[in-house]
C-alpha cells in the first residue's frame, strides 16, 4: 500500500512538472484528456484534441524543412518520410532512415526510388545507449510492431547514434515500440550540443509520457515542449512529444 501510494505521489509530481512544461493550450489539453481516457476511459476528449495534421510532423511548431537533416529513427517501410515529403517538399539535405526489420528496409528503398527522394541513407539498425549485437523480436500482426530483445531471432546492429551519423542532425524523429528511452541516452551528446527538433513517441510505456520529456529537459533545458495526438479515441496510441528548440 505504501509502495502504492509513493507511486502514484511521483507519478502526480511529474505529471504537474509535465503540464507546467507544455507551451499551449492544444498540448495541456492534450495531455488531459489522455490520462482522462486512462483513468475514466473517457473517448469524447481525445476526439476533441486529435490532431488536424498527420504523423509527427506539426506546420505551425516546424515550418519548413530547409536544409534538414531528418533521422527517422523506426522508418518502417518510408511511411513517416513520405508524410515529412508531402508536408514539406524536398527542400531537405538529407534524411538518415533506420529500420531494424529486412523486408521493411527493402520496401523503403522501393518507395525511395519510387518517388525519386534525394538523398536518403538507409541503415538496417537499431539505436541505442550502447553499441551492441541484439536479436529481431517480429509481431505477427504488424511488422511495423517488430522490436528487439537479447535473446533469439535474427542478429541486429545496435549503435548509438552520437557515433553512427555522419551529420549533425536537425530533426530526430523517433517511434520504435517502447525502446525510445534507451536510444535517447545514446543520442545524449547531439541533445546536449546541438539541440536538434525533437519529435518522440510516448505511448509505448505508460511512464514514457513523463519520463522521455523529463530526460530531454535533463539533456538540454533549451525546448520549448509540445504534445499532439494522431491515433484513436478508444485507447491513446500515436500520441508524440514534440520539442522546439529555443532560439
Amino acid at each position: 500500500m505504501v509502495h502504492n501510494f509513493l507511486t502514484k505521489l511521483v507519478q502526480n509530481i511529474l505529471t504537474l512538472s509535465l503540464y507546467e512544461k507544455l507551451e499551449d493550450y492544444l498540448s495541456k489539453r492534450t495531455l488531459i484528456a489522455i490520462l482522462a481516457n486512462w483513468a475514466f476511459m473517457d473517448t469524447k476528449y481525445l476526439r476533441i484534441v486529435k490532431s488536424i495534421f498527420r504523423d509527427y510532423w506539426e506546420p505551425d511548431l516546424f515550418p519548413n524543412n530547409k536544409d534538414d537533416v531528418l533521422v527517422d529513427v523506426g522508418a518502417y517501410v518510408g511511411d513517416s518520410i513520405l508524410s515529412y515529403v508531402s508536408m514539406y517538399g524536398t527542400d531537405y539535405k538529407k534524411i538518415y532512415a533506420y529500420e531494424i526489420t529486412p523486408d521493411s528496409c527493402f520496401q523503403l528503398k522501393n518507395n525511395v526510388n519510387k518517388y525519386s527522394l534525394h538523398d536518403v541513407i538507409i541503415r538496417q539498425k537499431g539505436a541505442g545507449s550502447k553499441n551492441s549485437k541484439m536479436f529481431l523480436s517480429g509481431n505477427s500482426i504488424d511488422t511495423s510492431a517488430n522490436r528487439i530483445n537479447k535473446f533469439g531471432g535474427q542478429e541486429v546492429e545496435i549503435v548509438r547514434l552520437d557515433d553512427d551519423l555522419d551529420d549533425i542532425p536537425t530533426f530526430i524523429k523517433m517511434d520504435i515500440e517502447g525502446a525510445e528511452k534507451d536510444a535517447l541516452l545514446g543520442l545524449e551528446g547531439i541533445i546536449k550540443e546541438y539541440a536538434p527538433k525533437l519529435a518522440i513517441c510516448t505511448y509505448h510505456g505508460y511512464d514514457d509520457i513523463w519520463m522521455i520529456p523529463k530526460m530531454i529537459y535533463e539533456m538540454n533545458s533549451n525546448y520549448k515542449f509540445y504534445m499532439r495526438h494522431n491515433g484513436g479515441d478508444l485507447i491513446p496510441t500515436e500520441f508524440v512529444l514534440l520539442c522546439k528548440p529555443i532560439k
